[in-house]
């Protein structure tokens, strides 16, 4: 795969200390954290941006997203003051994500579900 890494340039004093925002392949790696595809779902897609990580993940275990949640940021929560996961089911990317999981470190794992609502 191919490994990015996306530097925004200030205005003033050159790039930053670290991105701003990283991408990085392949999509089931989230900061040096491998996580293969699981038993019913697979980490597709990745992207973190000021202290936020946002995740897609396919999956038909929507009864499971907190725990599938748990797993993905547990090893990276140190590295984030916020993650947030969009659940689809397989296929259905492009669409409205069937579930969202929002995780900060004050708050618990919110599971927001969108099956069913018209865009």
């Amino acid at each position: 795969g191919v490994a990015g890494l996306v530097y925004l340039v200030g205005l003033v004093g050159g790039p930053p200390r670290r991105p701003l925002i990283e991408a990085a392949v392949p999509t089931d790696t989230v900061r040096g954290v491998y996580f293969p595809p699981a038993e019913g779902w697979k980490v597709v897609e990745q992207l973190s941006a000021h202290h936020v990580l946002v995740l897609e993940v396919e999956t038909e275990r929507m009864d499971e997203v907190k725990a599938i949640a748990q797993q993905l940021v547990q090893p990276v929560a140190d590295r984030y003051s916020e993650v947030l996961i969009y659940y689809y089911r397989p296929g259905q990317r492009g669409k409205l994500a069937a579930r969202r999981v929002q995780w900060t470190p004050r708050g618990d794992y919110v599971v927001v579900n969108y099956e069913g609502i018209e865009k």
